[in-house]
């Protein structure tokens, strides 16, 4: 792991990210767990001659957490960082570093009692994987071309092999046998790799391509592999906080190269243990540009440089026939809304007693908007789906919200792939957006981003209908693909996790805040707020900058969340807001840092910007100070005030 000055000396756009956060009196996720104070990251991040303090290696691993964090894989897919900033670079580079995902696996080998895990390795050439030299040697011996596996006393040779599963959370298997041993560069004049030829299965993931060139200075890189506990002097606590005490699985750690002037090695400061030996780093395309062998705690990490591999598979003669590096754009197409119209089958819709007949949670009622609410033709104001509801705006074309009922005790886990995108025929089709502003990343467009979660009404025995029902155009706004993931998806369990543990029932809102922007104009002027979107012509004549229209439809910038539950503390019932704004990651536009952001927001505030009334979960509120009080950023889930 690097020293921490030197990673804020590589990237600045990191410091500043920490300083600003600092100044604004944002704790990083952990610090309060971890009894860091923000003036110990202070002393840290901006430390005055000759200052310290008792708790600086604890502080480091808190900072080097947030800004060098490791990365869970889970079903070939990256978790996202909390760092706006790493984060953003994680998107922009996560198509391309996840085709080769599969491509990494864990080096093991068992001998008559047991199975050891030693590092990393990846797929370099057709049946023929790439490992550390020192990884090679805890189970092969010998020279000069002529390699043998080591033998047990009892059972004869041992048996190596390379798994490239073990996902966190995931009990699956893809293992292929080692069958022999090509290099091991264990001499002094040669660089710490190993090539090694797997027995022949039709299943191997493809070989990862290498880079033109070495990498720079400065440049962002990804090493992807199994950082194990290390028992070369790691600091306890600073191992637990970054790694999260959870070893020996796939992981994805983002850094930058610090120098590239070695003889045949580079250094990086990603955060790396000793089962990382063998992981393959990889730029931002894709393409390998090193392969890391080492690391000294607090100082720095080091990989062998794709030059060097490279001239030692010439030597070799190992044929590295590589895919093409993916281009940036997507060839996948579109996102599809089925051309058919479909209506959900035997939806109960969302049920105000769900949580109990004493604890009644109605729908927000509807009634200062209500001349722009777009109505079924029979029933009353919301279409009902299974487990949920979501009453529409006729203005905007998307609801104004959806109300969800979720079963912590009877959640069914989703199975198989995502649907196709549904119009519902109970409204006009004109008056849903089916693809205008939806399509890929590259193209400038956006994702549908669900408002109730797709995993939220999934319980019961009606669990398959209520993911479908998910599908329904009316369940989506218009968001930018990071958006809806990270705190702001992971709430709901949050607060499921603190709800009474005999009724794990919880009621969630959510929706758009239209106009966000421009009723903070009228805000700041005193000037009464009108309820639902505003029309051009009122915004026109009081010089507001409303919602930013792509493709012709008007994308609102940010959204909210009310959650409703009974408190496993007191028994009582509890609510909470929040709101989060996408202001920043819109296309076109410069990241700043404090716009991307989940808050804890006043269900009064909430109230009064979206022209909706929650009743009496306006005074449950955890978050107290009415609309008044001043927003909380929210970096980690301990900073919310449940009560």
């Amino acid at each position: 792991m690097a020293r921490l000055q030197e990673i804020l000396n590589v990237d600045p756009e990191l410091a500043a990210e920490l300083k600003r956060m600092n100044r604004e009196g944002v704790r990083l996720p952990r610090a309060a767990a971890s009894g860091v104070q923000p003036e110990m990251v202070k002393a840290v991040i901006e430390p005055l001659p000759g200052g310290k303090h008792a708790k600086r290696p604890l502080t480091e691993a808190v900072i080097k957490t947030y800004g060098r964090p490791v990365l869970y894989v889970r079903d070939g897919k990256i978790d996202l960082p909390d760092s706006p900033i790493i984060r953003q670079r994680v998107l922009q580079a996560r198509s391309a570093l996840e085709q080769r995902i599969p491509s990494v696996g864990r080096v093991e080998f068992e001998d008559t009692e047991d199975m050891f895990y030693y590092g990393t390795g990846w797929v370099i050439a057709e049946n023929t994987i790439i490992t550390n030299a020192h990884v090679a040697e805890e189970f092969s011996r010998g020279n000069k071309g002529k390699y043998a596996f080591l033998r047990d006393g009892t059972y004869g040779e041992l048996r190596a092999q390379i798994d490239f599963r073990e996902e966190h959370q995931g009990d699956n298997e893809f293992e292929a046998i080692f069958d022999r041993v090509v290099f091991i560069g264990n001499q002094n004049d040669q660089p710490d790799m190993a090539i090694i030829v797997v027995k022949k299965n039709a299943g191997l993931p493809d070989p990862i391509p290498l880079a033109d060139h070495n990498a720079k200075r400065g440049e962002n890189v990804s090493i992807v592999g199994y950082p194990a506990a290390d028992d070369r002097g790691a600091n306890e606590a600073m191992a637990k906080a970054i790694f999260k005490n959870v070893f020996n699985v796939k992981r994805v750690a983002p850094g930058r190269v610090l120098d590239n002037d070695g003889d045949w090695a580079f250094k990086h400061d990603a955060s790396t243990l000793g089962g990382n030996s063998g992981s393959v780093v990889l730029n931002d395309d894709g393409r390998a540009v090193g392969l890391h062998y080492a690391g000294e705690l607090l100082k720095a990490n080091y990989a062998v440089r794709v030059e060097t591999v490279k001239e030692w598979l010439r030597k070799l003669k190992v044929q590295v026939a590589v895919p093409a590096v993916p281009k940036p754009e997507s060839k996948k197409k579109p996102p599809s809304v089925a051309t058919k119209e479909s209506v959900p089958k035997n939806a109960n819709g969302y049920d105000e007693k769900f949580i109990g007949l004493k604890f009644v949670v109605p729908a927000p009622s509807l009634d200062k908007v209500k001349t722009d609410v777009n109505k079924p033709a029979a029933g009353g104001p919301l279409l009902a789906y299974t487990n949920f509801s979501v009453a529409m705006c006729k203005s905007r074309r998307m609801c104004f919200y959806s109300a969800v009922n979720i079963d912590g005790n009877s959640r069914v886990k989703i199975v198989g792939g995502r649907e196709s995108w549904k119009i519902d025929n109970r409204i006009s089709s004109k008056d849903q957006i089916k693809d205008e502003c939806y399509g890929t990343e590259t193209t400038g467009k956006f994702s549908r981003g669900h408002m109730t979660r797709r995993e939220d009404p999934v319980w019961g025995s009606k669990a398959k209908d209520a993911n479908s029902d998910t599908f329904f155009v009316a369940n989506a706004c218009p968001q930018i693909q990071p958006f809806n993931a990270g705190m702001w998806l992971g709430l709901e369990d949050y607060v499921l996790q603190h709800a009474d543990k005999d009724n794990m029932r919880v009621c969630v809102f959510t929706g758009p805040l239209f106009d966000a922007k421009a009723k903070e104009q009228l805000a700041r002027k005193g000037q009464a707020i009108p309820a639902g979107p505003l029309s051009d012509a009122f915004a026109k004549a009081n010089n507001l900058v409303v919602d930013p229209t792509y493709f012709g439809v008007r994308v609102p910038l940010w959204f909210w969340k009310v959650i409703a539950f009974i408190h496993d503390d007191t028994g009582k019932l509890t609510a909470c807001g929040y709101t989060m704004s996408q202001e920043a990651m819109m296309p076109k536009k410069e990241f700043v840092f404090g716009q991307y952001k989940t808050y804890q927001e006043s269900i009064a505030f909430i109230e009064e910007r979206t022209g909706l009334s929650f009743g009496k979960l306006k005074s449950l509120d955890t978050f107290k100070g009415g609309r008044e009080s001043v927003r909380r950023p929210l970096v980690s889930f301990e900073q919310i005030d449940l009560g």
